[in-house]
C-alpha cells in the first residue's frame, strides 16, 4: 500500500518549504500531492525519484529525467495523506470523492488502479 512522506526544504526565500510525496507501491518514484505553503499550481502531480529523497539532497524529478529541485531537503517524515478524499495518482490532485473528478481540472476518467487510498 503507498504512503505518504513529507519533505522540508531549506529556506533559500521560496515560497514553497514542504511537498507531501505520495509514494508509489513499487518504490521507485513519487507523486506530489500537496505544496505549502504556495505554488502548489507549480509542483502538485510532478514525480520525484526515490532514490534523491533524503536528507541533504536535491530532489530529482522523474520527468523530464534527471531535472533537479534548487533546494536541498532539510528534514523529511511519515505523513498521512491529505484530507479530502482520494489521491489521482496520475494527476497528483484530490479528487472529489462524490463526484469522481479530480478538483480543478475535471479529469473524469481516473482508472480505479490510478487511485490512492482513502484518509
Amino acid at each position: 500500500m503507498s504512503h505518504c512522506v513529507k519533505l522540508h526544504l531549506e529556506d533559500h526565500g521560496q515560497d514553497f518549504l514542504h511537498f507531501l510525496v505520495l509514494m508509489d507501491d513499487d518504490g521507485f518514484a513519487g507523486t506530489i500531492v500537496d505544496t505549502q505553503p504556495c505554488q502548489g499550481w507549480v509542483w502538485n502531480g510532478r514525480r520525484l525519484t526515490a532514490a534523491s529523497l533524503m536528507v541533504g539532497r536535491r530532489p530529482v524529478f522523474a520527468e523530464p529525467a534527471g531535472a533537479v529541485l534548487n533546494y536541498p531537503i532539510k528534514g523529511a517524515e511519515t505523513a498521512a495523506p491529505p484530507a479530502g478524499g482520494m489521491i489521482c495518482r496520475k494527476l497528483g490532485v484530490r479528487v472529489v470523492e462524490r463526484l469522481g473528478i479530480c478538483q480543478g481540472c475535471e479529469h473524469r476518467d481516473c482508472p480505479a488502479q490510478s487511485w490512492g487510498a482513502r484518509s
